[in-house]
């Protein structure tokens, strides 16, 4: 072959390498998907949650979606949305899968975009409860639930449940200390409050991220600390009134690092995958962005009256449910007064706007 020839083969083949490289490029940042439950256990269906960048919602994409090898979704349109639902047919063992979705635009092949996320599958428990990401509501006892507690101190007084559940409330969330000696306080409270059907969002502050009303323990290492959330996940993640697990209070005001409660987030996870794990956030409350990762639930305590206006928790809520939709559930702690449980809103009108519009936000 001649050398003009040869070098001219040459090009033409460096050039179609590096045309068919350039048409393979991954971007893995752009999209991002999850499963729209926090777990699946004994439904036959499910649905996974693509985030798409709002500049390319009204382009025509072609999506694969696969679990491990097999490819469970293709989906081809024009989304016109920044959250686009894919369901799919549920027939897996428990496990935890990887997903994987791959997105294509029409308009340009010369990209293609990747999102991962993890599908986890487990044994269905009658105790269990589910985040769903797309509406913001819990599941339980397989139905949507609307949680509306409040806080209060310990030893939970033995009439407390009953005389509050009357009134409408479903939940509690009792300020605590992890100490053997109160062990038996702590059942008590719990057996009463299923025997009622209230939930309790479970306070681990003293053993997890600090914060909150009493909740430090003196002369305590991060070792025993550990070991005593082990224990006591251990011993009530099994009970009909656990709601979830309450690690932190306002941690963006303490400097608590995120990473710190990723930390525990896991170390609960490992123990007990079947509930949700909440953090309550101070102002400014964006920064809970910094501790997606560390949590399922998101609660916030604008704490309006007396020193601000009551439309303050509707402004919160609309924020942070903007900010999280899709991804972590929103719960507003819409307390009406400063250093007062929940419950005294339900007597004054202020206190009531409060909780209105919360939830209506």
């Amino acid at each position: 072959m001649p050398k003009k020839l040869l070098y001219l083969f040459i090009f033409l083949l460096i050039n179609s390498i590096c045309q068919n490289v350039q048409s393979q490029y991954i971007d893995s940042l752009s999209f991002s998907i999850v499963s729209r439950q926090s777990f699946y256990s004994y439904e036959k269906n499910g649905e996974f949650l693509l985030h798409i960048p709002y500049a390319l919602s009204k382009n025509h994409l072609s999506i694969s979606l696969k679990v491990g090898e097999a490819t469970i979704v293709s989906w081809d349109g024009i989304p016109g949305k920044i959250i686009l639902r894919l369901p799919f047919s549920l027939n897996l063992i428990p496990s935890v899968y990887k997903a994987e979705a791959s997105i294509n635009i029409s308009a340009s092949r010369a990209v293609t975009y990747i999102a991962k996320t993890d599908l986890i599958i487990l044994s269905y428990k009658s105790n269990e409860v589910k985040t769903d990401r797309l509406t913001g509501s819990l599941i339980v006892n397989k139905l949507p639930f609307f949680p509306f507690g409040f806080y209060c101190y310990s030893p939970v007084y033995p009439t407390l449940p009953e005389e509050e559940i009357i009134k409408g409330f479903n939940m509690i969330s009792p300020y605590q200390k992890i100490v053997p000696e109160t062990i038996n306080e702590r059942k008590a409270y719990m057996d009463r409050c299923a025997e009622l059907g209230m939930k309790v969002n479970y306070n681990l502050l003293s053993v997890s991220g600090g914060g909150g009303v009493g909740s430090k323990i003196e002369g305590l290492s991060d070792i025993e600390k550990r070991e005593r959330l082990i224990s006591e996940i251990k011993i009530f993640m099994d009970h009909p009134a656990l709601l979830g697990w309450y690690i932190s209070d306002e941690p963006n005001g303490t400097n608590t690092a995120p990473e710190k409660l990723k930390e525990i987030y896991r170390t609960i996870k490992e123990y007990d995958p079947w509930h949700p794990v909440s953090i309550v956030f101070m102002a400014p409350f964006i920064t809970a962005k910094n501790y997606s990762g560390a949590m399922d639930i998101v609660m916030a305590d604008p704490y309006p009256i007396p020193d601000r206006p009551v439309s303050i928790p509707g402004d919160v809520a609309d924020q942070l449910r903007t900010e999280f939709r899709g991804q972590e559930t929103f719960l507003d702690r819409t307390s009406g007064f400063r250093r007062r449980r929940i419950v005294e809103s339900r007597t004054y009108q202020p206190g009531n706007q409060v909780d209105d519009m919360a939830i209506d936000n």
